[in-house]
């Protein structure tokens, strides 16, 4: 209760909002906050950065050495988790609150962890693009290379059966 006394109005009203459904839209933003990730699309990553960054501007950060048992605040996370904002909003102030920083100090956790894991997805697919982008090339250019060097060889042997003198096709290549 000590820790509530002692939460922002900043935080209060960041809390609040996270919890109320805005006008126009059909979930909450503490709805947006519980979907696991999509694929690791260039959208997808812009759209996590500003969640975790919408939630490091509430100044959670601040609270979080102000919490001490990890145990505890780990069950009020997994219990603000299975609920819905709309029955969030009916607790009391300050179980909502306590249930709210510890998802939320939780989900910035796995926000960026999700980031990590989808950069790294990111990054492998434009790799593997790349390569195979590369190699359907070398492929291309090792096929006309091929067919150079076989419509080569093809003349070099019609030259030799021709039965014509060295000397007389020589010159020709060399002038």
């Amino acid at each position: 209760m000590q820790c509530l006394l002692s939460l922002s109005p900043n935080l209060k009203k960041s809390i609040d909002q996270f919890l109320s459904v805005p006008e126009g839209e059909q979930r909450s933003y503490f709805y947006k906050l519980k979907e696991y990730p999509p694929s690791a699309k260039i959208s997808s990553l812009k759209s996590y950065l500003k969640r975790y960054q919408t939630l490091e501007n509430t100044g959670i950060g601040k609270f979080e050495e102000k919490l001490i048992d990890p145990a505890f605040m780990n069950y009020l996370f997994r219990l603000a988790r299975n609920y819905s904002s709309k029955h969030l909003n009916r607790f009391k102030d300050h179980k909502r609150y306590a249930m709210m920083i510890c998802f939320m100090l939780e989900t910035r956790k796995i926000l960026l962890d999700h980031l990590v894991k989808m950069h790294d997805q990111y990054l492998t697919d434009m790799c593997r693009h790349s390569k195979n982008a590369y190699e359907k090339k070398y492929r291309g250019f090792r096929k006309k290379q091929k067919k150079a060097i076989d419509t080569l060889l093809s003349t070099t042997e019609a030259l030799q059966k021709s039965g014509l003198p060295r000397k007389s096709y020589e010159n020709e290549f060399l002038l």
